[in-house]
């Protein structure tokens, strides 16, 4: 399995990829991510996907916000990428994208003359 997450950083994103390079390999792997952000700059995604994406936010919110310590790392992430009291409308948020704000976005963030990629290698497991 691959699994995915984002930061945002400044006026760009970070991609964090878990996955187990020797099953995938490093080039393919590579290929993969850098076909997926040209076609989020370039094409729409579909109606399912912009769907699928905004459940999985709503899900997050819903079981991070339990605890109080979840609750603080929302609202500091929220305060991080513009003012904490967004999350007050937070799902509001959410429904009102559009696919042509994910292209915009992905435009906007995914320059590249700012992308690297870099590969961590899984520390050994002692027996």
């Amino acid at each position: 399995p691959i699994l995915v997450d984002f930061d945002i950083v400044g006026s760009g994103c970070a991609l964090y990829f878990q996955t187990r390079v020797n099953q995938v390999g490093q080039g393919i792997f590579s290929g993969l991510v850098e076909s997926e952000v040209l076609r989020l700059q370039r094409e729409l995604v579909s109606n399912l996907e912009l769907t699928n994406a905004v459940r999985i936010l709503k899900g997050r919110y819903l079981f991070d916000t339990e605890t109080y310590s979840g609750l603080a790392r929302f609202l500091g992430e929220q305060d991080s990428v513009g003012d904490y009291r967004s999350a007050e409308n937070y799902f509001e948020l959410l429904d009102s994208i559009k696919a042509t704000d994910i292209r915009d976005l992905a435009q906007r963030l995914f320059e590249p003359a700012r992308q690297a990629t870099a590969f961590l290698p899984r520390p050994a497991i002692e027996k």
